[in-house]
């Protein structure tokens, strides 16, 4: 075998390359090539080798941070939103965290009355709050006048609480609405789906729904009163590295029972209320039907 670099044979292979070199080309253990000073410079496979394994090194140890070092602090607090819910149609009542995080501090507010968490759609909150049973409170009853026309339209008449913050109205039609009148004010429109949140402690509101005849409308109206329930355990201390977002440590009244009544219903004998999983009630509009009746209490 000949040397790389010339004719003559060959007396050894270098360590490094493995090139067959002379006794001119090399020493004892490299050839020529290999004792250059540049060759001794790591080759641009090994930098980049180098880099990828740093940057995915840096990229593992930002994961492992985060996923298990908490990064709230006092300065950059965490954010909590829990609310007591009072489902008065079914005398159901909920502690629901509508922030999905399951901190210390909300799991001891969701299962302070001993209810198990679970993750679920709750109307007006969103698709995946935490929710836990809760014990009963006292739920004030809303002054409501409920009044159903033979052409489709469905007055609502609601005066919030003293204690209230809003009136939330969640109205969802199988056929187009015509319009709805707030307080006298009539909005043309031609929609499915209406949202309405009154916040006007002390002034009532009248909301005209204008549907066809024969319409079913899924109705869900929610009462947010200032303060955690007076008949609840109270809320503990938060850590310094949390804080209330939105409107948190309030109580949510899920008012549905005095629908029924005024259409002189039950629960268990429904004539124009279809109850509706995760959504609330369907209100069944009969034609040729009139119907008003005005809440005495």
């Amino acid at each position: 075998m000949n040397c790389y670099a010339c004719d003559q044979a060959a007396i050894n292979a270098c360590k490094r390359c493995a090139k067959p070199y002379c006794d001119d080309h090399g020493n004892a253990q490299y050839c020529a090539d290999c004792l250059k000073p540049a060759s001794a410079l790591p080759s641009f496979n090994l930098y980049r080798g180098a880099l990828l394994a740093m940057l995915v090194g840096t990229a593992l140890a930002v994961v492992l941070l985060i996923r298990f070092t908490d990064p709230a602090s006092p300065r950059y607090p965490r954010l909590t939103e829990v609310y007591y819910v009072a489902e008065a149609d079914s005398g159901r009542f909920w502690r629901v965290s509508a922030v999905p995080d399951d901190d210390a501090w909300t799991k001891a507010v969701l299962s302070a009355d001993g209810g198990k968490t679970q993750k679920r759609a709750w109307p007006g909150f969103g698709d995946k709050v935490l929710m836990a049973p809760a014990a009963p409170i006292t739920v004030a009853k809303p002054q409501v006048t409920v009044d159903k026309a033979a052409d489709g339209r469905v007055t609502l008449h609601l005066a919030q609480a003293a204690d209230s913050r809003d009136l939330r109205l969640s109205v969802e039609s199988d056929t187009p609405v015509k319009a709805v009148t707030i307080n006298g004010e009539r909005l043309p429109m031609q929609v499915r789906q209406i949202k309405v949140r009154w916040s006007a402690p002390g002034e009532p509101v009248d909301i005209v729904l204008e549907a066809a005849p024969g319409a079913k409308l899924d109705l869900v109206v929610a009462e947010m009163r200032e303060a955690w329930p007076k008949d609840a355990k109270p809320l503990p201390a938060r850590p310094k590295d949390a804080m209330a977002w939105g409107g948190s440590d309030r109580t949510v009244d899920v008012h549905l029972s005095w629908l029924r009544r005024k259409l002189g219903e039950t629960a268990k004998e429904p004539r124009y209320l279809q109850s509706v999983r995760g959504v609330g009630v369907r209100l069944v509009a009969p034609p040729h039907v009139a119907t008003s009746v005005v809440d005495e209490g």
